[in-house]
Parts: structure tokens; sequence; C-alpha cells
């Protein structure tokens, strides 16, 4: 006999009736064996390495279901079904994963957003999952975003060398417009830049909190500016821009120590999530420039009547020979909100970067409490930057307060609806639109 688990109901009872005696409701079911159907190509071992459950563990429907969603995600398979059929005794069942697997490659049309490039969309996309059986990532896209554009390559094997480690390569081609504002004008200047990344990471136990890596770039800035307001450019850079033209070579190693407990990606209702990065770059690395730099982000998330406190703390530190634009800049739908995009960055970028922010999230609709449609927002910023010319006592803070929402629309995400008010000058507010939580 065997018995489809209802994957978004609550019928897990009719389900202990069917597999056992009524009196063995108050028992707790148990796991005998996982059997996995129609996997030809995939390796049995990646399908458990995204299960959360073993033989021997209790069996809910809730732990069902997020097993359920985690395959699905993968984009390994067409279709995912979960069913159960009896032990050798009462209490046990044997759980049976059936898969249909994907054979050609996927199309991808997405978006998404970045602290340092903004939004950007993926017009044209493919990505190969699980080529081999051993579930890897294999995707090409182009990339267009309102402060980047470009292709990206990426490739990620997990679990290398049947070892408990992950392995990435990424390529970028990109063009990133770098904001200057010189005696209150803002101008535009394009940085290119061709990078080249590998990295190293744990899957399981105490390594997946730590990751490594290295990074080689080629930038090249422009070397004029074209100001915003008038259809004018310049050529006279400030020494700390100017000393940073043409073509600069980077060879840079990284170390990270990370970790993530959040309950869900999208809508974190309770966890943290955080990373303290030290990056270190050298001539001896097969670069010309020569800088180090830490940076912490920790963001934490716990319910808060019917919404979600979340809040964030960020600070960074880096050298004075950083060029500008491997810098910190601060201001800006996804910095300090209620100010134009990195107005509040000093010219030549900052060394120093403190950000704070609390966030209070209500879900206003939506069925599911992990992925609601529409979120409501109050919320409180705090930032400050430096640069080399100045004591860290004398860096400038700013603080901002405010209200939005949150629309989940299709492909593109989350949109981002933020009204901020400087505490500065509380009667005037600027209005960001932007994709994707702000942390």
């Amino acid at each position: 006999m065997k018995i489809s688990i209802p994957q978004k109901s609550g019928l897990w009872l009719l389900l202990a009736v069917l597999l056992m005696a009524p009196s063995a409701l108050s028992q707790e079911l148990v796991i005998e064996r996982i059997d996995i159907l129609g996997a030809r190509k995939t390796k049995p071992h990646v399908i458990h390495r995204y299960l959360n459950f073993r033989e021997g563990d209790r069996i809910t429907p809730e732990l069902i279901d997020d097993n359920f969603q985690a395959l699905l995600a993968t984009n390994f398979f067409k279709q995912v079904e979960f069913s159960a059929a009896p032990g050798s005794e009462k209490g046990k069942v044997i759980v049976v994963i059936e898969v249909e697997e994907r054979r050609s490659p996927t199309l991808e049309f997405a978006g998404g957003y970045s602290e340092l490039d903004g939004w950007y969309i993926s017009p044209i996309g493919v990505r190969y999952d699980n080529l081999f059986g051993t579930g890897h990532y294999l995707g090409l896209r182009l990339l267009i975003g309102d402060r980047a554009g470009g292709a990206n390559f990426r490739f990620y094997q997990p679990e290398v060398f049947k070892q408990h480690l992950n392995f990435q390569v990424d390529f970028d081609v990109l063009g990133r417009n770098v904001i200057h504002y010189f005696d209150r004008r803002e101008a535009i200047q394009r940085v290119s830049s061709a990078s080249l990344r590998l990295g190293v990471g744990g899957a399981r136990g105490a390594a997946k909190y730590f990751s490594a890596g290295y990074q080689a770039t080629i930038f090249e800035p422009d070397s004029t500016a074209n100001f915003v307001a008038r259809d004018s450019a310049t050529a006279s850079f400030p020494p700390v821009i100017a000393q940073n033209l043409g073509k600069k070579k980077l060879g840079m190693f990284w170390l990270r120590l990370q970790a993530d407990t959040r309950d869900n990606t999208f809508f974190p209702r309770h966890g943290l999530w955080g990373a303290f990065t030290i990056e270190a770059a050298d001539a001896g690395f097969g670069g010309e420039l020569k800088f180090t730099r830490a940076i912490f982000d920790g963001r934490w998330y716990q319910r808060l009547g019917a919404g979600v406190l979340a809040l964030r703390l960020k600070t960074a530190a880096t050298s004075q020979t950083t060029p500008f634009y491997e810098r910190f800049y601060l201001g800006g739908a996804y910095s300090l909100r209620g100010y134009a995009e990195r107005s509040l960055t000093p010219v030549g970028y900052g060394t120093r970067l403190f950000l704070g922010s609390v966030e209070w999230r209500i879900p206003i609709d939506g069925g599911n409490p992990q992925k609601p449609g529409l979120i409501g927002a109050i919320f409180f910023d705090a930032g400050s930057i430096g640069t080399p010319a100045t004591k860290r006592r004398d860096d400038e803070s700013f603080t901002t307060f405010g209200f939005g929402f949150r629309w989940k629309v299709p492909v593109v995400g989350l949109l981002r609806f933020d009204f901020a008010y400087p505490t500065q000058r509380p009667d005037d507010f600027r209005f960001h639109l932007a994709i994707g939580h702000p942390f």
C-alpha cells in the first residue's frame, strides 16, 4: 500500500489512521527508510544533500513540505512527489521520493538588486543545472541595471572531490556608473572591469561557517565624468581620483566567516545572517593595487506582534591606498535612505563606514506568511562615513526615519516604495523606488 502525503493540507492524522490502528494516533511517526525513484541521472547522495531528515528521524507534515520545496528550488527536477508506505512495524514509515529530471537548459528572465549596483534585470539568461548528475550549476546571463550592465558566467559545484567543500567560479564583464559630487554637482564616471573570482566554502559542520577565495580584476575608469544636470563633462579630477585613472590590475585573497540561521530568505521572521570579511590585495598576488579591507555586516530578525523586527549593523574600514572604486559610499535606497544616491559620500569615496537600521515589517496581504504579497514598513536609519583626511570622531553622521511598502510582483520580485525623512530637515522627504528589502 502506498499513500500520497497531501502537501499543504492538515490531513496528516488521516495518514496515521490509514497506516496504523486508531490507537496509534498518539505515536510519533519515524522514518524507517528513504526510497528515491525516477532519478536516472542524479546521484542519490545529491538528493540527500538537500533533505534535512534522515532515517530514524521523526517526520511531520511541515518537514515534508519544507523538503518538497527545497528539492523543487534546486531546479534539477520538473516534478517532485513525496509519498509514504507502511514500515516494518507500527510507528515506522517509508518515505518515497519520486522525481522527474530536467533534460534541457532553462531560459531565465530575472531581476534583483545589490547594494553596490542597485537594481538590475537579466533579460537573457541560460542555466544548466545538474548536467552530470552531481548537483552543479552552470549559467550565463546578461545584466542591465541602473548603475551597472554587462554579462556574468557562473559555475558552482557542491561537495567537490566527495568532500564537504563547495567550489564556485565567477567571471564578470561589467561597466559601472560611479557617482561623484563636485561642488554639489552630480557627475557620473564609467568604470569598466573584467573579473575572475574563485571561491571555496564548507558545506557541513563547522566548515560551513568559513569560505575563502581569490579575485583577479582589471579596472579601467573613464578619463572624464559627465555632469547630470548639464550637458557637459570634466576631465579635471582631485588627486584621490586622478591617481587611480588608467588601467589597474587587482590580485586579492579574501577570507570570510559567515552564519545564516534565518527561517526564510524572502521574508525572514526569526534568525540571523552575518558575515565578517577580510580582504588583502598586493602586488605579489598578481596585481598592482595594494590595500586591505575589513567588512562586518550583521542582520537579526525577530517576530514582533503581527510583524517582524529587523535590525542591521554594518561597519567597514579600508586602507588609504584603496582606489576610489573599491571604497565605501553613503546615501540612497540601498544605503542611508532620505538622501540622493551616494550624495553623502565624500569626494574620492570613504575609507570608514558605519550603517545601522531598524525596520518593523508588517504583512498586509498574502495567504502565505513566509511570502506575503504586500508588506508595510516603519524604519530608522543611521550612518556615518569618513576619509583618511578626517579623524574618526569627525566622521559625518546622518539619521533618517520613514515608512514604506513592499509589493511582490512577478519576475522582478519585491518592489519597494520608501518615504524617508532626514532628521536634520524633517520637513523634507525623499521617495525611493527600489527592488528587494534594504537588508
